[in-house]
């Protein structure tokens, strides 16, 4: 069923930036399209130690209903040059706080943002958006903390890690692999390790994961949001190519948000101009 599922976010700076960063202005809009179509699910916020919510997130943790949990990321100890450590630590750091539950589990990024609820669960394996062209996207994945697919997938990435840490390849050429218009400024995330992953071996690939289609990771841009039956095409907008700064106030006054974000308490803090209801009242919920 699916009020089992626990979702999950992992939300950082990559700064030492002071205030209300971009990216909790994000994660504000996503939860609420989130809560919206899963009023009673569980709700992780993982944080890392030098990312610490600012008052307005503590504050929504207790009205939206979300728990709010500080970890250090699990290879805070890469904080080299084009390891992109915090990525490639989210998904891990989530699953190592799902599996002390034996849940099922749905990570999402902060720029996803919900048209209906998810669909196509196999929880055997670990769900992920693969298509034919080796585009693998991270931004959501489902799994079940119990299986050994969620399991291997965390191996994975810690050997993936040593190889590279240990000369196994080398950096440059193995981002280029699945990236060649990349250049020395470019990192390695998890997808980066997971498109080597499956061109070099799809059978091994396939045994972890399976395909959870666009329809449950729309991934694109602002452009998306004039479109027309977004909420027949897809279950959610991944705005992975859209500036963080610009997604709030698009998302809010888009006609496929509006209606549940409209006048809402939390958007009238991050959207100059914006009116709002009272904090005390209640979220309209479906």
């Amino acid at each position: 069923m699916q009020e089992e599922i626990v979702f999950y976010y992992a939300v950082y700076t990559n700064s030492n930036s002071i205030g209300f960063h971009k990216f909790w202005g994000c994660f504000l809009v996503s939860v609420l399209t989130l809560r919206h179509y899963y009023p009673n699910n569980k709700i992780v916020v993982i944080t890392y130690e030098n990312d610490k919510p600012p008052d307005l997130i503590l504050e929504a943790s207790k009205k939206i209903k979300f728990d709010l949990v500080e970890q250090e990321p699990v290879y805070a100890k890469c904080n080299q040059p084009n390891m992109n450590w915090k990525m490639f630590s989210r998904h891990i750091n989530c699953y190592n706080h799902a599996k002390l539950e034996k849940s099922k589990a749905i990570y999402i990024d902060v720029d996803v943002f919900l048209l209906n609820q998810f669909s196509n669960f196999h929880w055997d394996k670990v769900g992920i958006l693969n298509a034919d062209n080796l585009a693998v996207n991270g931004g959501i994945i489902y799994f079940d903390s119990t299986k050994d697919s969620i399991k291997k997938y965390a191996e994975f990435i810690d050997q993936e890690y040593n190889d590279i840490m240990n000369g196994k390849h080398n950096k440059i050429n193995y981002i280029k692999n699945v990236y060649p218009h990349c250049n020395e400024k470019c990192s390695i995330q998890e997808e980066t390790m997971l498109r080597n992953l499956r061109r070099r071996d799809k059978d091994k690939f396939m045994e972890m994961f399976y395909n959870i289609t666009i329809r449950n990771n729309g991934t694109g841009g602002l452009s998306f949001l004039g479109q027309d039956n977004l909420s027949a095409r897809f279950n959610n907008l991944h705005l992975m190519t859209a500036p963080p700064q610009a997604i709030p106030e698009n998302v809010y006054h888009s006609k496929h948000f509006n209606h549940i974000l409209l006048n809402n308490y939390f958007m009238s803090k991050i959207i100059p101009g914006v009116k709002h209801c009272d904090v005390n009242l209640p979220i309209k919920m479906m």
